[in-house]
């Protein structure tokens, strides 16, 4: 009679832990390629009906006011791509290239951090850069498809630097017990 191969209990749990976290390390990238071929499509001339189906329809894109600390400009979706595309377009080249990446996953919920570098050229041959860091707000569809919720983004404050390491944050409540949220990391 021909058994099925059994695990010991003692090695159960570590065989758990490795497929969950295969199986998050596969969801992360799956973020990653998703974020990539985002940033890779925003450029002069891109589709951006295809540029606006990596968002959620009811998402919206906000950006922290330079000129106005803590303030947001948040603009719906459609809106905003009705303005950024055609200013885009206007230019002779525009790149975003991302630097580093940070995923925090549960379930069909993500937030990824993007520090990224902007290089455009308008159309008089003028170049000018910045570099900026995105937060996103992902969920994935019914059809696993990773979409956008939420975007926020802000341009490089000189006093902080951007973020280019994996960093636990330790959140300290009023009761003695502590709540631990990693962040992970990944390099383009």
């Amino acid at each position: 009679m021909l058994s099925t191969p059994r695990l010991p209990l003692r090695i159960l749990p570590l065989f758990l832990l490795v497929s969950c976290a295969s199986m998050e390390e596969r969801r992360a990238e799956s973020i990653a390629e998703f974020l990539e071929e985002h940033y890779g499509s925003l450029t002069v001339g891109a589709d951006w009906e295809a540029v606006r189906s990596d968002f959620s329809a009811e998402a919206v894109v906000a950006r922290m006011d330079p000129d106005h600390p803590g303030a947001v400009i948040p603009t719906p979706v459609d809106e905003f791509f009705a303005s950024v595309g055609p200013s885009i377009d206007s230019l002779r080249f525009f790149h975003i290239e991302p630097k580093t990446l940070w995923i925090t996953l549960y379930d069909r919920l993500a937030t990824a951090w993007v520090h990224a570098v902007v290089e455009q050229e308008d159309a008089e041959g003028q170049a000018k850069g910045f570099e900026g860091v995105d937060q996103f707000s992902l969920i994935q569809d019914e059809d696993g498809r990773w979409r956008i919720i939420h975007l926020v983004w802000q341009e490089v404050a000189e006093e902080w630097e951007p973020p280019r390491a994996s960093r636990t944050w330790l959140f300290a409540r009023s009761a003695p017990a502590e709540l631990r949220v990693g962040i992970s990391a990944a390099s383009y």
